[in-house]
């Protein structure tokens, strides 16, 4: 039997089989609690796309046909195979009730605010049971339907997942749903997650996590270009890297920064700033900081533990004279000293003078023996330059804090008062006690716990007289011990 099939079925079939993957439709519907509403539009085609070619609309609550404040032109444009997504414009932190702004997971991955203001335009402000369609301008087709226009399924929306839901299209969806008179049979095509916070249904950690990007049987386009997003020419579109990514864009944008790069246009992170370390002797900005010693950080210290801090003195080539307030040239200062450091730190080595304009890397070290805030004094005779001629002004003083803080840690060493290594702060003992004595048993001067032989051993034989001297040899050594400790205990007769 032969089937004909008319001109007009055969291009209608033609055109539907072709048409997919040609132009944009609707990805995912996002109708959450409070303001948290948005539209995914995804474009399956290989070109980019200029979006104010777009509309969208809503047709409210079963209605026929869509008011002008319903109706809202998209803009931008819109990369192949990528997504926009548009979101009810309410960002006002303070805002409340109808007011309050969408969440900031939300917010994070809006490309388009819509509608901010309902009176003015209300297209975004669906609730579940409104159609919205999505067309296009210059044809004036409609490219997608959402939901079913002129049905109105109630609060719950269409199969009761079109409100406190997140859907999402079904990645095997090519093309939108262009007919007007079918029904909405959402799981046709969709997807669904509720907005649950039961624990047993907890979805609220999901609801926004397919959004901003959509799967497609429609396929991706293979495009060269830059793939590292911190390039300067990062494409986001790019599937293949084609080796010409440029960085020169790339540095720091401080001007304040050392290392500021006055061509840079994108800053890298790689600024650095000036400390007042050793690391940055012979700096300019040394002259903006007054005579004294100086830290990159707050000179804090445990107690009971080795210290080896550097600090830099500075002294600059310009001064302020603490008596008359005014600006003066350096010459010296001279005769220096470091009075008030926490006991058991010290300098290693201060210069006695030091010149104008000039730092120095120096060191302290030690065990600090005593807890509290301490303020160390670096003082020395000052000479200024007043009309070309020295001026001696006498003592001139800078302080600075040294803090040593109570330590909550053991501290380890040896605990024995009568060692002569003892420790009297160490509250661990170590077993590192030392002895000093005389080791040698056959020694008239033998200590049984000396450790440590401290070259004092006697080995002068002993007289008659010599009450140690047991075994009556004229030596006092290991026999007389043992003569001594075999008789030990034994009764003596009266």
């Amino acid at each position: 039997m032969k089937i004909f099939i008319s001109t007009a079925a055969w291009l209608l079939a033609l055109g539907h089989v072709f048409g997919q993957c040609q132009d944009l439709f609707i990805s995912e519907y996002v109708e959450g609690w409070s303001n948290n509403k948005a539209l995914e539009i995804y474009n399956p085609t290989n070109d980019t796309i200029d979006l104010s070619d777009y509309r969208l609309e809503r047709y409210a609550n079963g209605a026929t046909s869509s008011e002008a404040n319903q109706k809202v032109d998209l803009q931008g444009t819109l990369a192949p195979h990528d997504v926009v997504v548009a979101v009810l414009d309410k960002q006002d932190p303070d805002g409340v009730d109808f007011e309050a702004p969408v969440w900031d997971e939300l917010a994070e991955l809006a490309d388009l605010w819509l509608c901010p203001v309902y009176e003015e335009n209300n297209m975004m402000y669906f609730n579940g049971d409104d159609a919205v369609v999505l067309r296009k301008i210059s044809t004036n087709a409609v490219l997608d339907i959402f939901g079913k226009v002129g049905e109105d399924p109630g609060t719950l929306g269409w199969a009761e997942m079109t409100q406190n839901h997140t859907l999402i299209r079904k990645s095997t969806v090519e093309e939108g749903d262009t007919d007007a008179l079918d029904d909405f049979l959402v799981v046709d095509e969709w997807e669904g997650m509720m907005w649950s916070n039961d624990p047993l249904n907890y979805t609220l950690d999901q609801v926004f996590s397919n959004l901003g990007f959509h799967a497609c049987a429609c396929g991706s386009l293979d495009l060269e270009g830059c793939t590292d997003a911190n390039a300067c020419n990062f494409n986001s579109v790019a599937t293949e890297d084609d080796g010409s990514c440029d960085y020169s864009c790339l540095g720091c944008t401080d001007p304040e920064a050392l290392n500021w790069d006055e061509a840079a246009t994108v800053d890298d992170g790689s600024c650095s700033y000036f400390e007042a370390s050793c690391d940055f002797l012979g700096d300019p900005a040394w002259q903006d900081l007054g005579p004294g010693l100086f830290a990159p950080t707050q000179l804090e210290h445990l107690f009971g533990t080795n210290v080896l801090q550097e600090v830099v003195f500075n002294l600059p080539a310009v001064i302020q004279e603490p008596t008359s307030g005014s600006n003066f040239n350096v010459l010296e200062w001279s005769d220096l000293v470091v009075l008030g450091m926490p006991p058991g730190l010290e300098f290693d080595s201060l210069p006695s003078s030091a010149s104008a304009g000039t730092q120095g890397c120096l060191s302290y070290s030690g065990v600090p023996l005593e807890t509290g805030l301490f303020t160390a004094t670096l003082t020395g005779n000052l000479v200024l330059s007043v009309f070309g001629n020295p001026y001696p002004i006498g003592p001139y003083s800078s302080t600075f804090d040294v803090e040593v803080v109570v330590n909550p840690n053991p501290i380890p060493g040896c605990t024995y008062p009568l060692a002569t290594n003892f420790l009297a702060f160490a509250n661990e003992d170590d077993g590192s006690c030392l002895f000093l004595g005389c080791t040698n048993p056959e020694a008239v001067n033998f200590q049984v716990f000396a450790t440590v032989d401290d070259g004092s051993c006697d080995f002068t034989p002993c007289d008659s007289s010599c009450p140690s001297d047991l075994d009556g040899d004229g030596v006092t050594g290991t026999p007389d011990l043992l003569y001594f400790l075999s008789s030990f205990g034994f009764i003596c007769p009266n």
